[in-house]
């Protein structure tokens, strides 16, 4: 798990060698040109040469304590500087470098400011959807460390990855338990960002118990019916159920322990983006199982397909047909009707099924319709002299 880097005083040697290494090459050069144009083979006289060498040698050294002090902060780090192991200040990224004072004020630790990954369910990635058990891949909680106020990060939480994963995960387990795996997984309610699912949750619950009180609503009779039904408004009783963990009617429940969380990390300035699970591991028998379910889905929707088509292929006709009837001068009403008389003689003329009535109880009334045949060509014949 990503833990802030915590920095230890730097180490002065290299610095302090390279700048003695610097002086020694100057010294040599301004030994060289006093001995060739002064013929000295010394540079300053021997009895003060102990005193210079010891000026050269404390300047040097101060000079190293000093430059050690300059800072770079490179996009996207914040520096946490402390003064005597108390907060200082907070460095942020800039062209030009920043000087701390030598052995007084330290880098605690360097936080980055972009959105970084932090690992949730690390004990355990295995959860349980209302009707079956799935394994979580790759599970995570994208956040980022606010550029006003890093310094909270450091000192109020020891550690803030764990942190988000203790507060995050039961927020996330709770709502991933109330949902099925059509729900999850076909629905969509476990894609994403499961934060804009959560708050999308209640609002999607309601309609699809709506969808099913309809459907309730419709079915009525025999034995078989009333068990789809008695199943139907179990479900339906689930679906409210679990629409109340997350938002009930006093607005309490997981919407609003996450959007809490939130606020609390805002206030630890850490933003919370998003949550995401990459896939779901299934087992072979629910992945047979959903590949049998899918099949029949596509079925029905082929099969409902053919329906809306035949349907659409049957109405315009009569559609037409009712519009020529009341250009003719027939009431809107007597138009629909009689579009849809010629209709069905012409089906079933096609089919060869049209014979008289017998008894005028069963068969098809061929008289009426040929009344009303006569009666639509007399206003056919009508509006023509007209």
């Amino acid at each position: 798990m990503a833990q802030p880097e915590i920095m230890k005083p730097r180490n002065l040697i290299k610095t302090g060698v390279g700048l003695l290494v610097a002086a020694g090459v100057i010294l040599i050069n301004l030994f060289l040109v006093r001995f060739i144009f002064y013929k000295e083979l010394s540079l300053i006289p021997s009895d003060t040469l102990p005193a210079y060498l010891g000026i050269w040698g404390i300047g040097l050294i101060i000079a190293a304590i000093a430059l050690s002090g300059v800072k770079i902060v490179q996009s996207p780090e914040v520096w946490i500087i402390e003064r005597f192991g108390a907060f200082q200040k907070a460095l942020e990224p800039r062209k030009c470098p920043y000087w701390l004072i030598p052995f007084v004020e330290t880098v605690r630790a360097k936080p980055r400011t972009w959105e970084q990954p932090v690992p949730i369910f690390s004990n355990g990635v295995d959860l349980d959807f209302r009707d079956d058990s799935v394994t979580l891949k790759d599970p995570k909680a994208y956040v980022k460390v606010l550029e006003e106020n890093p310094e909270k990060v450091i000192y109020e939480l020891e550690d803030w990855p764990k942190w988000i994963e203790d507060n995050l995960e039961p927020i996330i387990r709770g709502y991933l338990n109330g949902l099925s795996l059509d729900q999850a997984l076909d629905r969509g309610l476990a894609r994403g960002d499961l934060l804009a699912r959560i708050k999308e949750a209640p609002e999607v619950l309601k309609k699809e118990i709506e969808k099913l009180e309809q459907r309730i609503k419709g079915l009525s009779g025999e034995d078989e019916v009333k068990s789809l039904k008695e199943s139907m408004e179990e479900e339906a009783r689930k679906l409210d159920a679990f629409k109340g963990r997350i938002e009930d009617e006093e607005g309490q429940g997981l919407k609003k322990d996450l959007d809490d969380f939130r606020k609390e990390a805002k206030e630890k300035s850490l933003e919370i983006m998003r949550v995401v699970i990459a896939d779901f591991g299934l087992s072979e028998d629910t992945k047979k199982a959903r590949a049998a379910v899918q099949k029949a889905r596509r079925e029905l929707e082929s099969a409902q397909y053919e329906a809306d088509k035949e349907a659409v292929m049957r109405t315009q006709p009569i559609l037409k047909t009712m519009e020529r009837l009341k250009d003719m001068g027939f009431p809107e009403e007597e138009s629909r009707e009689k579009a849809y008389v010629l209709d069905v003689v012409e089906t079933l003329a096609k089919n060869k099924q049209m014979f008289l009535t017998s008894g005028g109880k069963e068969g098809l009334d061929v008289q009426g319709i040929i009344a009303q045949l006569s009666a639509i060509a007399s206003r056919a014949s009508q509006a023509s002299k007209e």
